[in-house]
Order: structure tokens, then sequence, then C-alpha cells
């Protein structure tokens, strides 16, 4: 009986996040960029398989993304990749984590494929030494990077990037944690994009919120020239009607079978956030930081 129940509570759960994630094989993610380029918008997939923790899984893993590179080449869609470093070893072995990468950067190069390396905290860390070792190795890298108020006028950052850098933008606040007064996600980002602009740095904001893209292009005309905005899937690709047309846009893309925690740490805000994780609080694969969040959307 408790199988059956939490069968039902996962197809609930789903329906809530469906719009959000592109399928769980590559054949259905590939279908969701085509349209996406027939619409006239540039994608940046990623795999949802995260914090893996032994080395077959992590070769699948970069198995997967390589063959995918593959295929975006075949197919000539218009799309980049973005992987974690826990998905390809990165919590197993640091020599594997660069095998794969390296290996994951060679297909790249053959397929003139864009890829960026993924973030996964708050902050600033050691991402942007995996990102410094292999961006020798492969022009087309990016990084993103998340960061926080601690670091609210952009001194780290500007010390870390130059103009030959791809940086990718997810500015966060802890709202369980103090900050200063008056700090707000839209002074982050500025914060951030006139540190990184004034050093020539190819730059992307990946945001969610359309209210908070309408306001911080409005602060600057470079920012619609320059900035490319990055919104997930199954939000409004249009963040406002005086935004329309004049914006770089493009669709970040998870797709595969595991999407619970992908749903709960990076995409699902307020009341969504709540109903999911109320529903799933007490199932296995929902990670503890989810449940310490809750009611905090």
């Amino acid at each position: 009986m408790e199988k059956k129940d939490n069968n039902l509570i996962g197809k609930l759960v789903f329906r809530l996040v469906k719009k959000h994630i592109a399928g769980s094989t590559s054949s259905a993610v590939l279908n969701v960029i085509r349209d996406l380029n027939n619409k006239g918008m540039h994608t940046t997939v990623t795999l949802l398989n995260d914090h893996v923790d032994d080395q077959t899984k992590a070769r699948y893993n970069a198995n997967a993304y390589i063959q995918f590179i593959k295929q975006l080449s075949r197919l000539q869609l218009d799309s980049d990749v973005s992987i974690r470093p826990s998905q390809i070893g990165g919590n197993v072995d640091t020599d594997l984590l660069e095998w794969n990468m390296n290996e994951i950067v060679n297909a790249a190069n053959q397929g003139n494929q864009r890829l960026w390396i993924e973030e996964e905290s708050s902050g600033i860390s050691n991402v942007v030494q995996l990102y410094r070792k292999f961006k020798p190795k492969c022009s087309l890298l990016g990084v993103e990077v998340r960061p926080d108020y601690s670091d609210v006028e952009g001194e780290e950052v500007s010390k870390l990037f130059s103009g030959k850098d791809m940086v990718k933008l997810r500015c966060h606040i802890d709202e369980g944690k103090p900050h200063p007064k008056g700090v707000d996600k839209l002074r982050l980002y500025r914060n951030y994009i006139d540190v990184l602009m004034a050093k020539k740095v190819h730059l992307t904001v990946l945001e969610h919120d359309q209210k908070l893209i309408s306001r911080l292009v409005s602060l600057s005309k470079d920012y619609k020239k320059n900035l490319i905005i990055e919104i997930p899937l199954g939000y409004n690709g249009k963040p406002s009607k005086s935004a329309k047309g004049r914006l770089n846009m493009s669709v970040y893309v998870p797709y595969g079978k595991d999407w619970i925690p992908y749903f709960i740490n990076r995409l699902a805000e307020g009341r969504v956030r709540n109903i999911a994780v109320t529903l799933l609080n007490g199932q296995t694969n929902v990670d503890t930081n989810a449940k310490k969040k809750q009611g905090k959307g």
C-alpha cells in the first residue's frame, strides 16, 4: 500500500512540474529543442542525474553527454550543454572528474559545441578552478556562478574573470540567513553585471522572475544589447511587452528521470514548492536541504 501511495504522490507532484521538464529521454528533449529553435529560441540543455557516488554512474553520465553533444552537432540544433561536476565524478574522485571532463571537452571541440560548467551551491567556489583548468582546451567553455550577498560589490568576481570568459549569473539570496538591509537580487545582478561588462565578459543571466528581468533590462541599454537572458523551460520567454523582441533570449531545458531534486532545489518557489515538498516529505529521494526550506518559498 505504501508503494502505491508513493507512486500516486509522485504522479501528483509531476503534474506540478511537467511543463518544466523536457521528458526523460534524449529523443524527447531533442524534440523540445527543435520546437524552441523553430520559434527562434536558443536553448541550454542539462541532464537530470546529480550527485552520483560511484565510477560507473559517473562514466554513464559522461557518455550520455558525449552522445548528446554528437546528436546536437549532427542535427545542427542551436543549443548549449550544461553539466555539473557532481554528475561526472566530482563526488567520487578528482582524477575521474578530470578524465570525464576531458572526454566531454574533446567531443565539444569536435562538434564546435558550447559547454557550461554549472555551479552547485551559492557563492563562488571550486567550480571556477575546474573551469580555469579546461578553458584553455575549449574556447567555447563557460561557467555558471551563483553569487550571493556576501560578495555584494562583486570584488571577488572581478578578480576571477576577463574578456575571454563566458559567465552565467544566477544570483541568490538565502532568505533563511541574515543579509544587509537593502540588498536584493536586482542589486546583486546589477553589481555583478557592471563589473563583468567592464571586463568585456560574454555574459548570461539565468533567472525565471519575469518582473525582475524586466526591471533589470530597463536599467541600461547595454543590458538589453549585450546580455543573454536565460529562462527555465516552462516560464514565459517574453518577460514583458516592452522588452519583447529586444532581448537575446535562451531557454534552460532539463531532461531526465531524476527530476525531483532538481525541481525542489533549483526551480520551485513559493506555493508550488510548499505543495511539492509537503507531498514528497518523507520520501528518500527528496534532498534534505529542500525539506529544511519548506515554507520559506
